[in-house]
């Protein structure tokens, strides 16, 4: 009996889900490369679906951390996406001269009056792609 309970709850919470979270989606955070050199301007793709049934505009922002605890935003986007379809919004990052090593690049998409919705992908930064490629090799 609780376990047709649970399942009765989870198939209600499964359908009942997309209305709560939203139509937007991120399906994409590609920047161009996996490894930068510094001073390079990074570019970095977002693109966004839209599930609904109408066309919809979202602000797309793009936050890049790095270091422990440090972090720089670019400036916002703004997307028409239209109805059951994708758009994707194309990010410049300059990347500082004495910058290296890893990077956490975090966009957020958000309708008017909507619920963000957020992914991320990562880069790296280095003169030489070696000197931060082969830390993998410590971890197995």
């Amino acid at each position: 009996m609780r376990t047709r309970r649970l399942i009765l709850c989870l198939s209600l919470a499964a359908l009942t889900l997309p209305g709560w979270c939203g139509n937007l989606t991120i399906t994409k955070v590609w920047p161009e490369k996996v490894c930068f050199r510094p001073g390079e301007t990074a570019q970095i793709a977002v693109e966004v679906a839209n599930a609904g049934a109408a066309a919809t505009q979202a602000t797309v922002t793009l936050v890049v951390n790095f270091g422990l605890d440090q972090s720089e935003g670019a400036p916002a986007q703004t997307l028409a996406l239209p109805a059951k379809g994708k758009a994707t919004a194309t990010f410049s990052y300059p990347i500082p001269a004495e910058r290296k090593w890893g990077h956490e690049v975090v966009a957020t998409a958000a309708e008017v009056g909507g619920a963000p919705v957020s992914a991320r992908e990562f880069f790296t930064v280095g003169k030489n792609p070696w000197e931060v490629g082969h830390y993998s090799d410590i971890f197995g």
